[in-house]
Order: structure tokens, then sequence, then C-alpha cells
């Protein structure tokens, strides 16, 4: 069935597999196999009728929102709209977040497996007073989707979080008390 008019990728690696790239996606392909050397081709294998996979994630997640949990821990929600029949079934998502002074090619990816449906995630390890941008995008075995807009994050600064602490520390437990009677007084009367 070997066809001279049909595409062929040359592969001059000794691997036995090849990546063949600029193919539709969702569309079945035969695929045929063939040695070669300086006396030409050998025999091309039997053909293999495959299909390429339907396309990645074409919307990307949105309302994607940021919160610090602590000084070096971020938690990242966000909302996303259902796979179209285009599209492989979803996998998860990657929440992806690199130092702003650095290319995006440094970025960190925290997967977050569908299964369980879950929409958020939290990385911790961040560095206090840094900034960071934050992306999230879903991916598929078809491959990554499109990524939500980019959320610029700005850890607090160290002596600031330190000055504040020390100063919650300082407070005597008397102001406390005196601060929370009134407090607990008006929730137990309207109980």
């Amino acid at each position: 069935m070997y066809d001279p008019e049909a595409l062929n990728y040359l592969s001059r690696s000794a691997k036995p597999h090849a990546l063949i790239v600029g193919l539709l996606a969702n569309t079945y392909y035969y695929v045929q196999v063939m040695a070669y050397n300086s006396a030409g081709p050998g025999p091309a294998s039997e053909p293999q009728f495959e299909r390429t996979l339907k396309k990645a994630p074409q919307k990307p997640p949105i309302n994607v929102k940021v919160t610090l949990v602590n000084p070096s821990t971020i938690k990242i929600t966000w909302r996303y709209l259902a796979t179209t029949a285009e599209e492989e079934a979803l996998s998860g998502f990657k929440v992806r977040i690199w130092d702003a002074d650095q290319d995006m090619s440094t970025a960190n990816d925290t997967f977050v497996d569908f299964v369980d449906r879950s929409l958020e995630a939290e990385v911790g390890g961040l560095q206090p007073a840094k900034k960071y941008i934050v992306r999230v995008l879903a991916y598929s075995p078809g491959g990554d989707g499109k990524m939500s807009p980019p959320k610029e994050i700005i850890l607090g600064d160290p002596q600031t979080l330190k000055n504040f602490s020390t100063r919650i520390n300082n407070v005597s437990p008397i102001i406390v008390r005196i601060i929370l009677i009134p407090i607990l007084t008006k929730i137990i009367s309207e109980l």
C-alpha cells in the first residue's frame, strides 16, 4: 500500500519511534514505516489506520482568584467551562507560577487531578516580598489548553510581617478582653 504521493517523514534516529507533528486533530491517517539506506528504501510495514487525538481544551479557566494563606503559601481558585465534543476529555489543571523577574520558561506547574473535580490548589514555598505571576490552564490527552490571564501577586514584605506579628504578640491580654467582651455581648444578645 506504499503511496509515493504520501507525506514522508524522515527520521535519522535509531530510536524505534517518531513524533509526527502538524496533523489535523481527530483525523484518521494510514501510517507505515520503512527502513532506508544508501541502496534505497526497504519494504514498508503493514499500514496502521490510526486516529489523532481531539483538540486540547480551547477555553481558559475563568474567575481565577489568589488568596494569601500565610507569608509563603497562596491558594488559587477558579471556574472552568465544560469541554466540547471537539475536545478530549479533561485530565486536570495546571497552576503555573513563576517569579515576575524571570521568563515563563522557569515556571513551576502544580498539577490538580480532575478526578475529584477540584477547582483549587495551594502553592507553598514562595518567598515573601517577591512578585509572582500565576496562570491556570486545563490539560487533556490532546495537550495543554489556553491559559487564564496572568495574575500578579506580591507576598507580604518580611519586615512588615515581622513588625505586625511583634505588635500582635505585645498586645496585653486585658486590652484584648476589653475589645472582645462588647462583641461577644452583642452576639449573645442577638441569639
